[in-house]
């Protein structure tokens, strides 16, 4: 566990966060934090004037409405405000808009078909970079999608299929022509060609990666040290209103 501290230090004008310390998780996970700030100068009396709230992701072990580690700390300070990370709860409002819709689905199962196709085989990665570099092209590694709670993972995932688009179809093409490869692995590759190159699919790719990149930015903007709550309060609303004029634009 790492504990962070956020302060004002002579001569900074604003705030600053630093590292305090860093403990190994016990049965008490509230305890741990505690015995940390005690060892490290901060008296129960103190925390009773300084401590002010708890955020967290909503994990039941830190927010749980029994046993939780805010509910702990809350019945030990009861005037804090127990707060669930605004970053975690839009990754969760993502995954539940994407359980929510099937429309993605194709896509979906398309991308991770690249990242497995390309992170499996170093022979087919080689190829993907040689075609790359007779398009003049900077190729950019292609990850996984929505798998990981992370939109900026994601959004760099889709913008590399994005940017590699002329290399990936080159690619496919090539590989299916290839008289080396079995008659499987042409058809497999003539399929991927087909299906990169139809309108549907580019028409929800770039769509995507806007959307995305508006969400990453505002996550980024939200993780930032210097951000703060007033800073914050209209962030979410503007940026809704930007990710719908994308959508209907598009």
């Amino acid at each position: 566990m790492i504990i962070f501290v956020k302060a004002s230090v002579v001569g900074e004008a604003a705030l600053v966060s630093f590292l305090l310390d860093s403990e190994t998780l016990c049965a008490s996970h509230k305890d741990a934090i505690l015995d940390c700030l005690l060892k490290n100068g901060f008296p129960n009396e103190l925390l009773q004037e300084l401590v002010t709230g708890f955020c967290s992701d909503g994990a039941s072990v830190m927010l749980g409405t029994k046993s939780g580690i805010g509910k702990l700390l809350k019945d030990e300070f009861p005037d804090i405000v127990l707060w669930h990370y605004l970053n975690h709860r839009l990754e969760l409002d993502l995954g539940n808009v994407l359980d929510a819709t099937s429309d993605t689905n194709d896509l979906q199962s398309f991308l991770e078909c690249l990242y497995y196709l390309y992170s499996q085989s170093p022979k087919n990665m080689r190829e993907l970079c040689d075609c790359a570099h007779d398009l003049h092209l900077t190729l950019k590694r292609i990850g996984k999608v929505f798998t990981v709670r992370w939109v900026a993972s994601s959004f760099r995932a889709v913008s590399a299929v994005w940017h590699s688009f002329p290399s990936l179809a080159q690619h496919f093409q090539n590989a299916s022509k290839d008289e080396t490869r079995q008659s499987t692995e042409k058809a497999r590759f003539q399929g991927l060609l087909s299906k990169l190159c139809t309108n549907s699919f580019v028409k929800n790719l770039a769509p995507i990666s806007d959307v995305l990149n508006e969400l990453k930015n505002l996550l980024e903007t939200l993780q930032n040290q210097n951000t703060t709550l007033p800073k914050v309060q209209n962030l979410p609303t503007a940026y809704t209103k930007r990710i719908k004029s994308l959508i209907v634009f598009l």
